[in-house]
Parts: structure tokens; C-alpha cells; sequence
């Protein structure tokens, strides 16, 4: 059986991140599986590409060892190699590049197409449009995944907001993110000035919140709301759903491919009107996310499957 190495530029156990997630789930499933790090490898990252040719020494020195090794790496991270490959296109670097002057942007997709000769995995309908802005096309479309099994209601908000010193008798929102125009934090901050009852609870990166308290939080809450101007997947989405939060979110990520009205309002990132209108709306709407969520078949069950068959293609 090869020897799966599964790389990432930093992996923190137990973090509610979506990419750690991602990489954590794929170790879950598949067996003879190896997480690595590049942090833990080369140290603190100071400059992505020198990153990329340093993890790739490293993997070239690995499979000079043992020629039973494949590896499945975040598409930016590396370069090219004969090292047979899976690659994962999960941020639209290249979208985000038109929509932003801003260098890191820029060089995450130069180093993407170190990855043309891979396996190429796409997450969703955005990145494989963001591949074509690179003239890159996927082998592979597998949409993001949720562990609906650990994500779920825990029907204890009573015993949670005194856990978390949160308001018993508020209604509570909550956002997660961080503070960059991506996630539209200047548009949230205008609706918590709208709605100034309402209790906001406001995670932002750094978030060194486990994924139990992540879990828990989102179950203190009444509704979710994050209505990014670029997603590629939206795990945070996904996970709100799962825990049967009304949610309130933008046209991108993975609500590009999945959408059903029962999971909550779905709004143009950019207009502040219809953000307040789905505040005012979004507990009076009888919703049922969690049940569009299973429906949708995004568990990781399913995610398992086809996961094993790309693999086999190596």
C-alpha cells in the first residue's frame, strides 16, 4: 500500500480552520496517511515561494527513500516534481487577484501552476472557473464536506450561554472570519450598528477556538451570518448548517453549487438593505438547514467515496 503524504503550509490540531479541517478529514480516511507540515518542516514561512521549494526538497528526499509515496498538497504548495501528485484548488487566488491589488494574491497563483501536470482537484463550480482564468482545468470535482456527525445541534443553549457569559434572554447572531474586504466585515459591522439589540458574537482570526468550542458557540447562537464577497468553499457555512443555524449568506463558495431555501436567506454581498431585511426576516422564516444539508449528501461519507477514487488513479 503507498505511503500517502498529505501536505499542507501549517497544520494546528484541532483548529476550527477550514483548510486544517480539510487536510485532517483527509488523513481520517485515508489509511497509510501522513500529515505534514511545512512550518513544522522548514520553520516559519517568510516567503512562499522559497516555501514551496523547500517542502518540495524535502518530498524529493522522501520518495528517493521509499518510491511507494503519493502526495496530496494544497495546490500553491510546491513546485514541480516527479513526485506523483493530487492537488487541491480550494482558494480563487486568481479571481481574488482581479478583484485585489495585493501581491501574495498574485503569488499563490504563480505557484499554482507549478501544479498543471497533477491530479487536479477542484472544490467547486468558483475554482474551476478560477482555474480557467490560469488556462488550468480540473481532473476532478469534489465538493467541500462537512462531518455532520461532530457538527450538529447539542439543544443545550441554555447551559452553553452561561458557559460563555452570553445573555440568556438576547437574540444572538454570530459571524466568523477574518478582517479582510473577502469576508465583507465592513458590511457586518454596519448591520451590527443597525441592530444593536441583538447580541454579535464576532470570532476572528486568530481564532484559537477548539472545534468543540466552535461547535458550541454556534449552538448559543440564534442565526449565522457571513455574506463574503469571494468564498472558495465556505466551511463555516457548512458547519453553521450542520449545527441547524438560519443562515444568512452570499452567491459564492460552495452555495454557487448548493443551495435550498430551507437552510436561510441567501443575499448580494454588496447591499446593505437586503442585509438588514434578512436580519429582520431570518427567525421568522420556518427553516430546516441541517435536513437541506443531509439532503444535499455533502456528509463525509459520501466525500470518502470519492476521495478513494481519485487516489486509485495513482
Amino acid at each position: 500500500m503507498k505511503k500517502i503524504l498529505i501536505v499542507n503550509w501549517t497544520q494546528r490540531n484541532n483548529v476550527a480552520g477550514g483548510v486544517e479541517t480539510r487536510m485532517e478529514n483527509l488523513h481520517k480516511i485515508l489509511p497509510n496517511s501522513e500529515l505534514v507540515s511545512c512550518v513544522d518542516i522548514l520553520g516559519e514561512i517568510t516567503n512562499y515561494t522559497n516555501a514551496a521549494v523547500g517542502i518540495t526538497e524535502y518530498l524529493e528526499q522522501r520518495y528517493k527513500n521509499d518510491k511507494d509515496i503519493v502526495v496530496i498538497r494544497d495546490a500553491a504548495c510546491g513546485i514541480k516534481s516527479d513526485i506523483p501528485q493530487i492537488t487541491i484548488w480550494a482558494n480563487p487566488f486568481a479571481t481574488l487577484g482581479e478583484h485585489f491589488d495585493n501581491n501574495f494574491y498574485r503569488e499563490m497563483s504563480s505557484l499554482r501552476l507549478n501544479a498543471k501536470n497533477t491530479i487536479k482537484v477542484a472544490i467547486g463550480k468558483l475554482l474551476v472557473d478560477d482555474m480557467k482564468l490560469l488556462g488550468v482545468e480540473p481532473d476532478f470535482i469534489i465538493p467541500e464536506a462537512i462531518d455532520n456527525k461532530f457538527w450538529k445541534p447539542l439543544n443545550q443553549k441554555k447551559k452553553l450561554r452561561k458557559k460563555y457569559n452570553i445573555p440568556e434572554g438576547k437574540t444572538v447572531g454570530i459571524w466568523t472570519g477574518i478582517n479582510h474586504p473577502i469576508k465583507n466585515f465592513k458590511m457586518f459591522n454596519k448591520v451590527m450598528e443597525k441592530f444593536p439589540d441583538i447580541y454579535w458574537l464576532k470570532i476572528t482570526k486568530p481564532m484559537n477556538f477548539s472545534r468543540e468550542e466552535m461547535r458550541d458557540l454556534y449552538n448559543c447562537a440564534d442565526f449565522f451570518i457571513l455574506t463574503s464577497q469571494i468564498e472558495g468553499g465556505g466551511l463555516s457555512w457548512l458547519e453553521a448548517t450542520a449545527c441547524d443555524l438560519p443562515c444568512i449568506v452570499s452567491k459564492t463558495g460552495c452555495f454557487c453549487d448548493f443551495w435550498d431555501d430551507r437552510i436561510g436567506i441567501r443575499i448580494d454581498y454588496d447591499d446593505f438593505e437586503q442585509h438588514c431585511r434578512a436580519v429582520q426576516h431570518i427567525l421568522l422564516n420556518k427553516v430546516s438547514p441541517r435536513d437541506a444539508l443531509i439532503d444535499m449528501d455533502l456528509g463525509l461519507d459520501t466525500w470518502e467515496e470519492r476521495w478513494k477514487k481519485v487516489v486509485e488513479k495513482i
